[in-house]
């Protein structure tokens, strides 16, 4: 399916200058994945054919991972399960801590306590003292 809607890439670009030219519009992309004002960017007439033809390419290649990266850290919501064992004996846990919020700290990503493990490791690194 062609998002252009019959429009060729030349002629996109045009409308986009044009509508700058007349109106004095600067234009943003909400970066993939989006949601949060901090992943809006602004691009030029030509980025923003590019962002417009393929969203998930472009903003891969913008935030400098890969588009498979980009997409696991948007379907996680930036969430890391918790690698601990729950008190019913599940493995992971499966709950998550503080989301990763920047997608291109993703594709290093460790294992994050939950807020409830880092709530007891915390503890018992107060009761020994400060060691682990």
């Amino acid at each position: 399916m062609n998002k252009l809607n019959g429009l060729t890439r030349r002629q996109l670009i045009k409308a986009i200058e044009l509508l700058q030219q007349a109106s004095g519009v600067q234009l943003y992309a909400a970066m993939y994945p989006s949601g949060s004002g901090r992943n809006l960017v602004r691009l030029s007439p030509d980025e923003m054919a590019d962002y417009v033809t393929d969203p998930l390419n472009f903003s891969a290649e913008y935030w400098g991972i890969t588009p498979e990266d980009l997409l696991d850290w948007s379907n996680a919501h930036g969430h890391v399960a918790c690698p601990e064992t729950s008190s019913s004996g599940k493995f992971p846990c499966g709950r998550s801590g503080p989301p990763i919020e920047d997608p291109r700290d993703w594709p290093n990503r460790k294992p994050r306590l939950c807020y409830h493990h880092q709530e007891l490791a915390d503890k018992a690194a107060r009761r020994s003292g400060g060691r682990s």
